[in-house]
Order: structure tokens, then C-alpha cells, then sequence
């Protein structure tokens, strides 16, 4: 149901492609990124026309994911309706470093998170809520839920695991920049904990190859930790530096100061793209500089 508009950016080096379509019969942007062993530009047309057998596996809010038969072995992934934000993020990104020091976070940072809607994370309420996704979640308890990523398609693959632990408190937990000691510390050890024995008993993964942390920023503002292989697949960049923060650390900082993160300066990164008005305020504020 949705149409090819244009090529958005070709990741070769990650065989990947990343569409902007749109639906045929609500005229909705929809994002769609195609995953193989690598695509030419002039290609596509004929990449798409291949693609054959397509059925949902995946669906929550505007999420989905689907699997096809193509000689490529094309998976596709949906977001539809797109909305800005999601076009941008699948666009080309330039990268700058920043320094967030506690005053930056509360002048730029927080009252961008405040304005962000409830509905933008309405799929992980779905989730925790038990109304989506329940068939990939293996263990939940009063503080987090752990489940599946979605990502990980083929679980024969123990190198591609990706779980995710998604804290149960809801509104006032949306980044590390959140967490305190006397408040969270023991239910990050036992997240930590539990979460490995599981992995431990279900794929015999032991927790030396094991990594786990959190994103800064966030892909979606609500405290998650990522469980994956040190040997698997990083998409995304999802483990670089000024990204990744490790569970290890957390903890480790939590205990030596309960309210470490309110008062660190976490260096991190930034796109030229997806973060346009963060950079813009930071450079009003000195914090950075795009040229020098």
C-alpha cells in the first residue's frame, strides 16, 4: 500500500536503504528502510518491483516491520503516517559533539523532552501495558518489563540479541539525566541481574558477552536499557561513543553519588538533522561551535 517517492540516503557501508514513500489511499508519508548486502542508487525501482510474498510481522502505533522474498533477501521496515521527525531521522546526518553540563540540560535539553507528547511513545504504553508485542516479552515484574527488540528477527542468531528493559514508571523517567540513587539504584541491579541470568538461561549467552546501557540521547524518551551480543551487529551506531552509556557505569556512578546524573556533564552527540534546534540553541549559547 505505499508508493517509492524518493531515495532518503544509501547506506552502503550498513546495506541498507532508507525510502520515503507514500500511502495510496491516505496520501500519508511513510518511511521505509530496505535491508540486504548492499543497493545502487539505480536500483530501486527494480528492488521494489521484486519484492514479492510481503507480510506484516510487526505492528504497533505507527511501527511496522515486514518480510519479503526478493533474490536480495530484502527486509523492509514501515513507519506510517511519518511525520517530520521520522523523515529527518532516516535522512543524511552531520554530527557534532557537545558537552551537556547540568545548566545546558536545564535550559535546552529538558524543556525540549517537556514538549515532547505523550503520544510520540504511545507504543511503549501499548507494550507495557500488555496490548502489543506480548509474545516477545520474557519477564515482568512491578519495575521493568523485559522483551525482544524487534530487530532481532532471527533468534537462532544468538549474535544478533537485543532485548530491551523498559522501566513500568511512567512520565518522570525519560533519560539517565532521571535516575537517582535512593530512588532507582536497586532496581537497576536487579534489571541488571535477572536480565542476564534470562539471557543466560534462554539463548547460553554468559554475561562476559554481554553489553548493556543506555542511549543519550534517547531514540524515544522513556528509561530503557538495551541487553545485546559484544560480538553482534551495531546499526545505527547504536553503541558509539557519545551515544552508549554502559549499565555497569551507571550503576557504578548511582552509588558513588545518588544524584550523579543531575549534577554530570555527559559529553554526546548531536545531528545536524535530527537535533536542528538543540545545536541551534546550543550555539546561541555558547555551548558549542559548528565551525571552529
Amino acid at each position: 500500500d505505499v508508493e517509492f517517492v524518493k531515495v532518503l540516503e544509501n547506506r552502503r557501508t550498513e546495506k541498507e536503504l532508507r525510502l520515503l514513500g507514500r500511502h495510496r489511499k491516505t496520501g500519508s508519508d511513510a518511511v521505509m528502510i530496505l535491508r540486504r548486502h548492499g543497493f545502487e542508487d539505480d536500483a530501486v525501482d527494480d528492488e521494489l518491483k521484486l519484492l514479492s510474498g510481503i507480510k506484516e510481522i510487526h505492528h504497533n502505533s505507527r511501527f511496522s516491520k515486514h518480510q519479503g522474498t526478493s533474490p536480495s533477501q530484502v527486509t523492509v521496515e514501515v513507519v506510517c503516517p511519518a511525520k517530520q521527525k521520522d523523515i529527518l531521522k532516516y535522512s543524511p546526518q552531520v554530527w557534532y559533539m557537545m558537552r551537556e553540563t547540568p545548566a545546558i540540560y536545564q535550559a535546552i535539553t529538558k524543556p525540549m523532552v517537556d514538549s515532547i507528547p505523550e503520544s510520540d511513545i504511545q507504543w511503549v504504553y501499548n507494550v507495557l501495558d500488555g496490548k502489543k508485542e506480548q509474545d516477545t516479552v520474557l519477564m515482568k515484574n512491578e519495575d521493568f518489563m523485559c522483551a525482544v527488540d524487534y530487530k532481532w528477527q532471527d533468534q537462532s542468531n544468538v549474535k544478533g540479541l537485543h532485548l530491551l528493559c523498559m522501566v513500568m514508571e511512567r512520565g518522570t523517567l525519560r533519560s539517565v539525566r532521571d535516575l537517582e540513587g535512593s530512588k532507582h539504584l536497586n532496581m537497576l541491579k536487579t534489571m541488571r541481574n535477572l536480565t542476564l541470568i534470562e539471557i543466560q538461561k534462554r539463548y547460553h549467552i554468559p554475561s562476559s558477552q554481554v553489553l548493556s546501557y543506555f542511549h543519550y540521547y534517547p531514540s524515544f524518551w522513556h528509561v530503557h536499557v538495551h541487553f545485546t551480543h559484544v560480538s553482534g551487529p551495531s546499526p545505527g551506531d547504536t553503541r558509539a561513543v557519545g551515544k552508549a552509556i554502559l549499565l555497569d557505569d551507571v550503576i557504578d556512578n548511582l552509588t558513588a553519588d545518588p544524584n550523579y546524573y543531575q549534577k554530570a556533564t555527559i559529553t554526546l552527540r548531536l545531528s545536524s538533522v535530527k537535533h536542528r534546534d538543540v545545536l541551534e540553541e546550543a550555539v546561541k549559547r555558547k555551548a558549542l561551535s559548528l565551525t571552529t
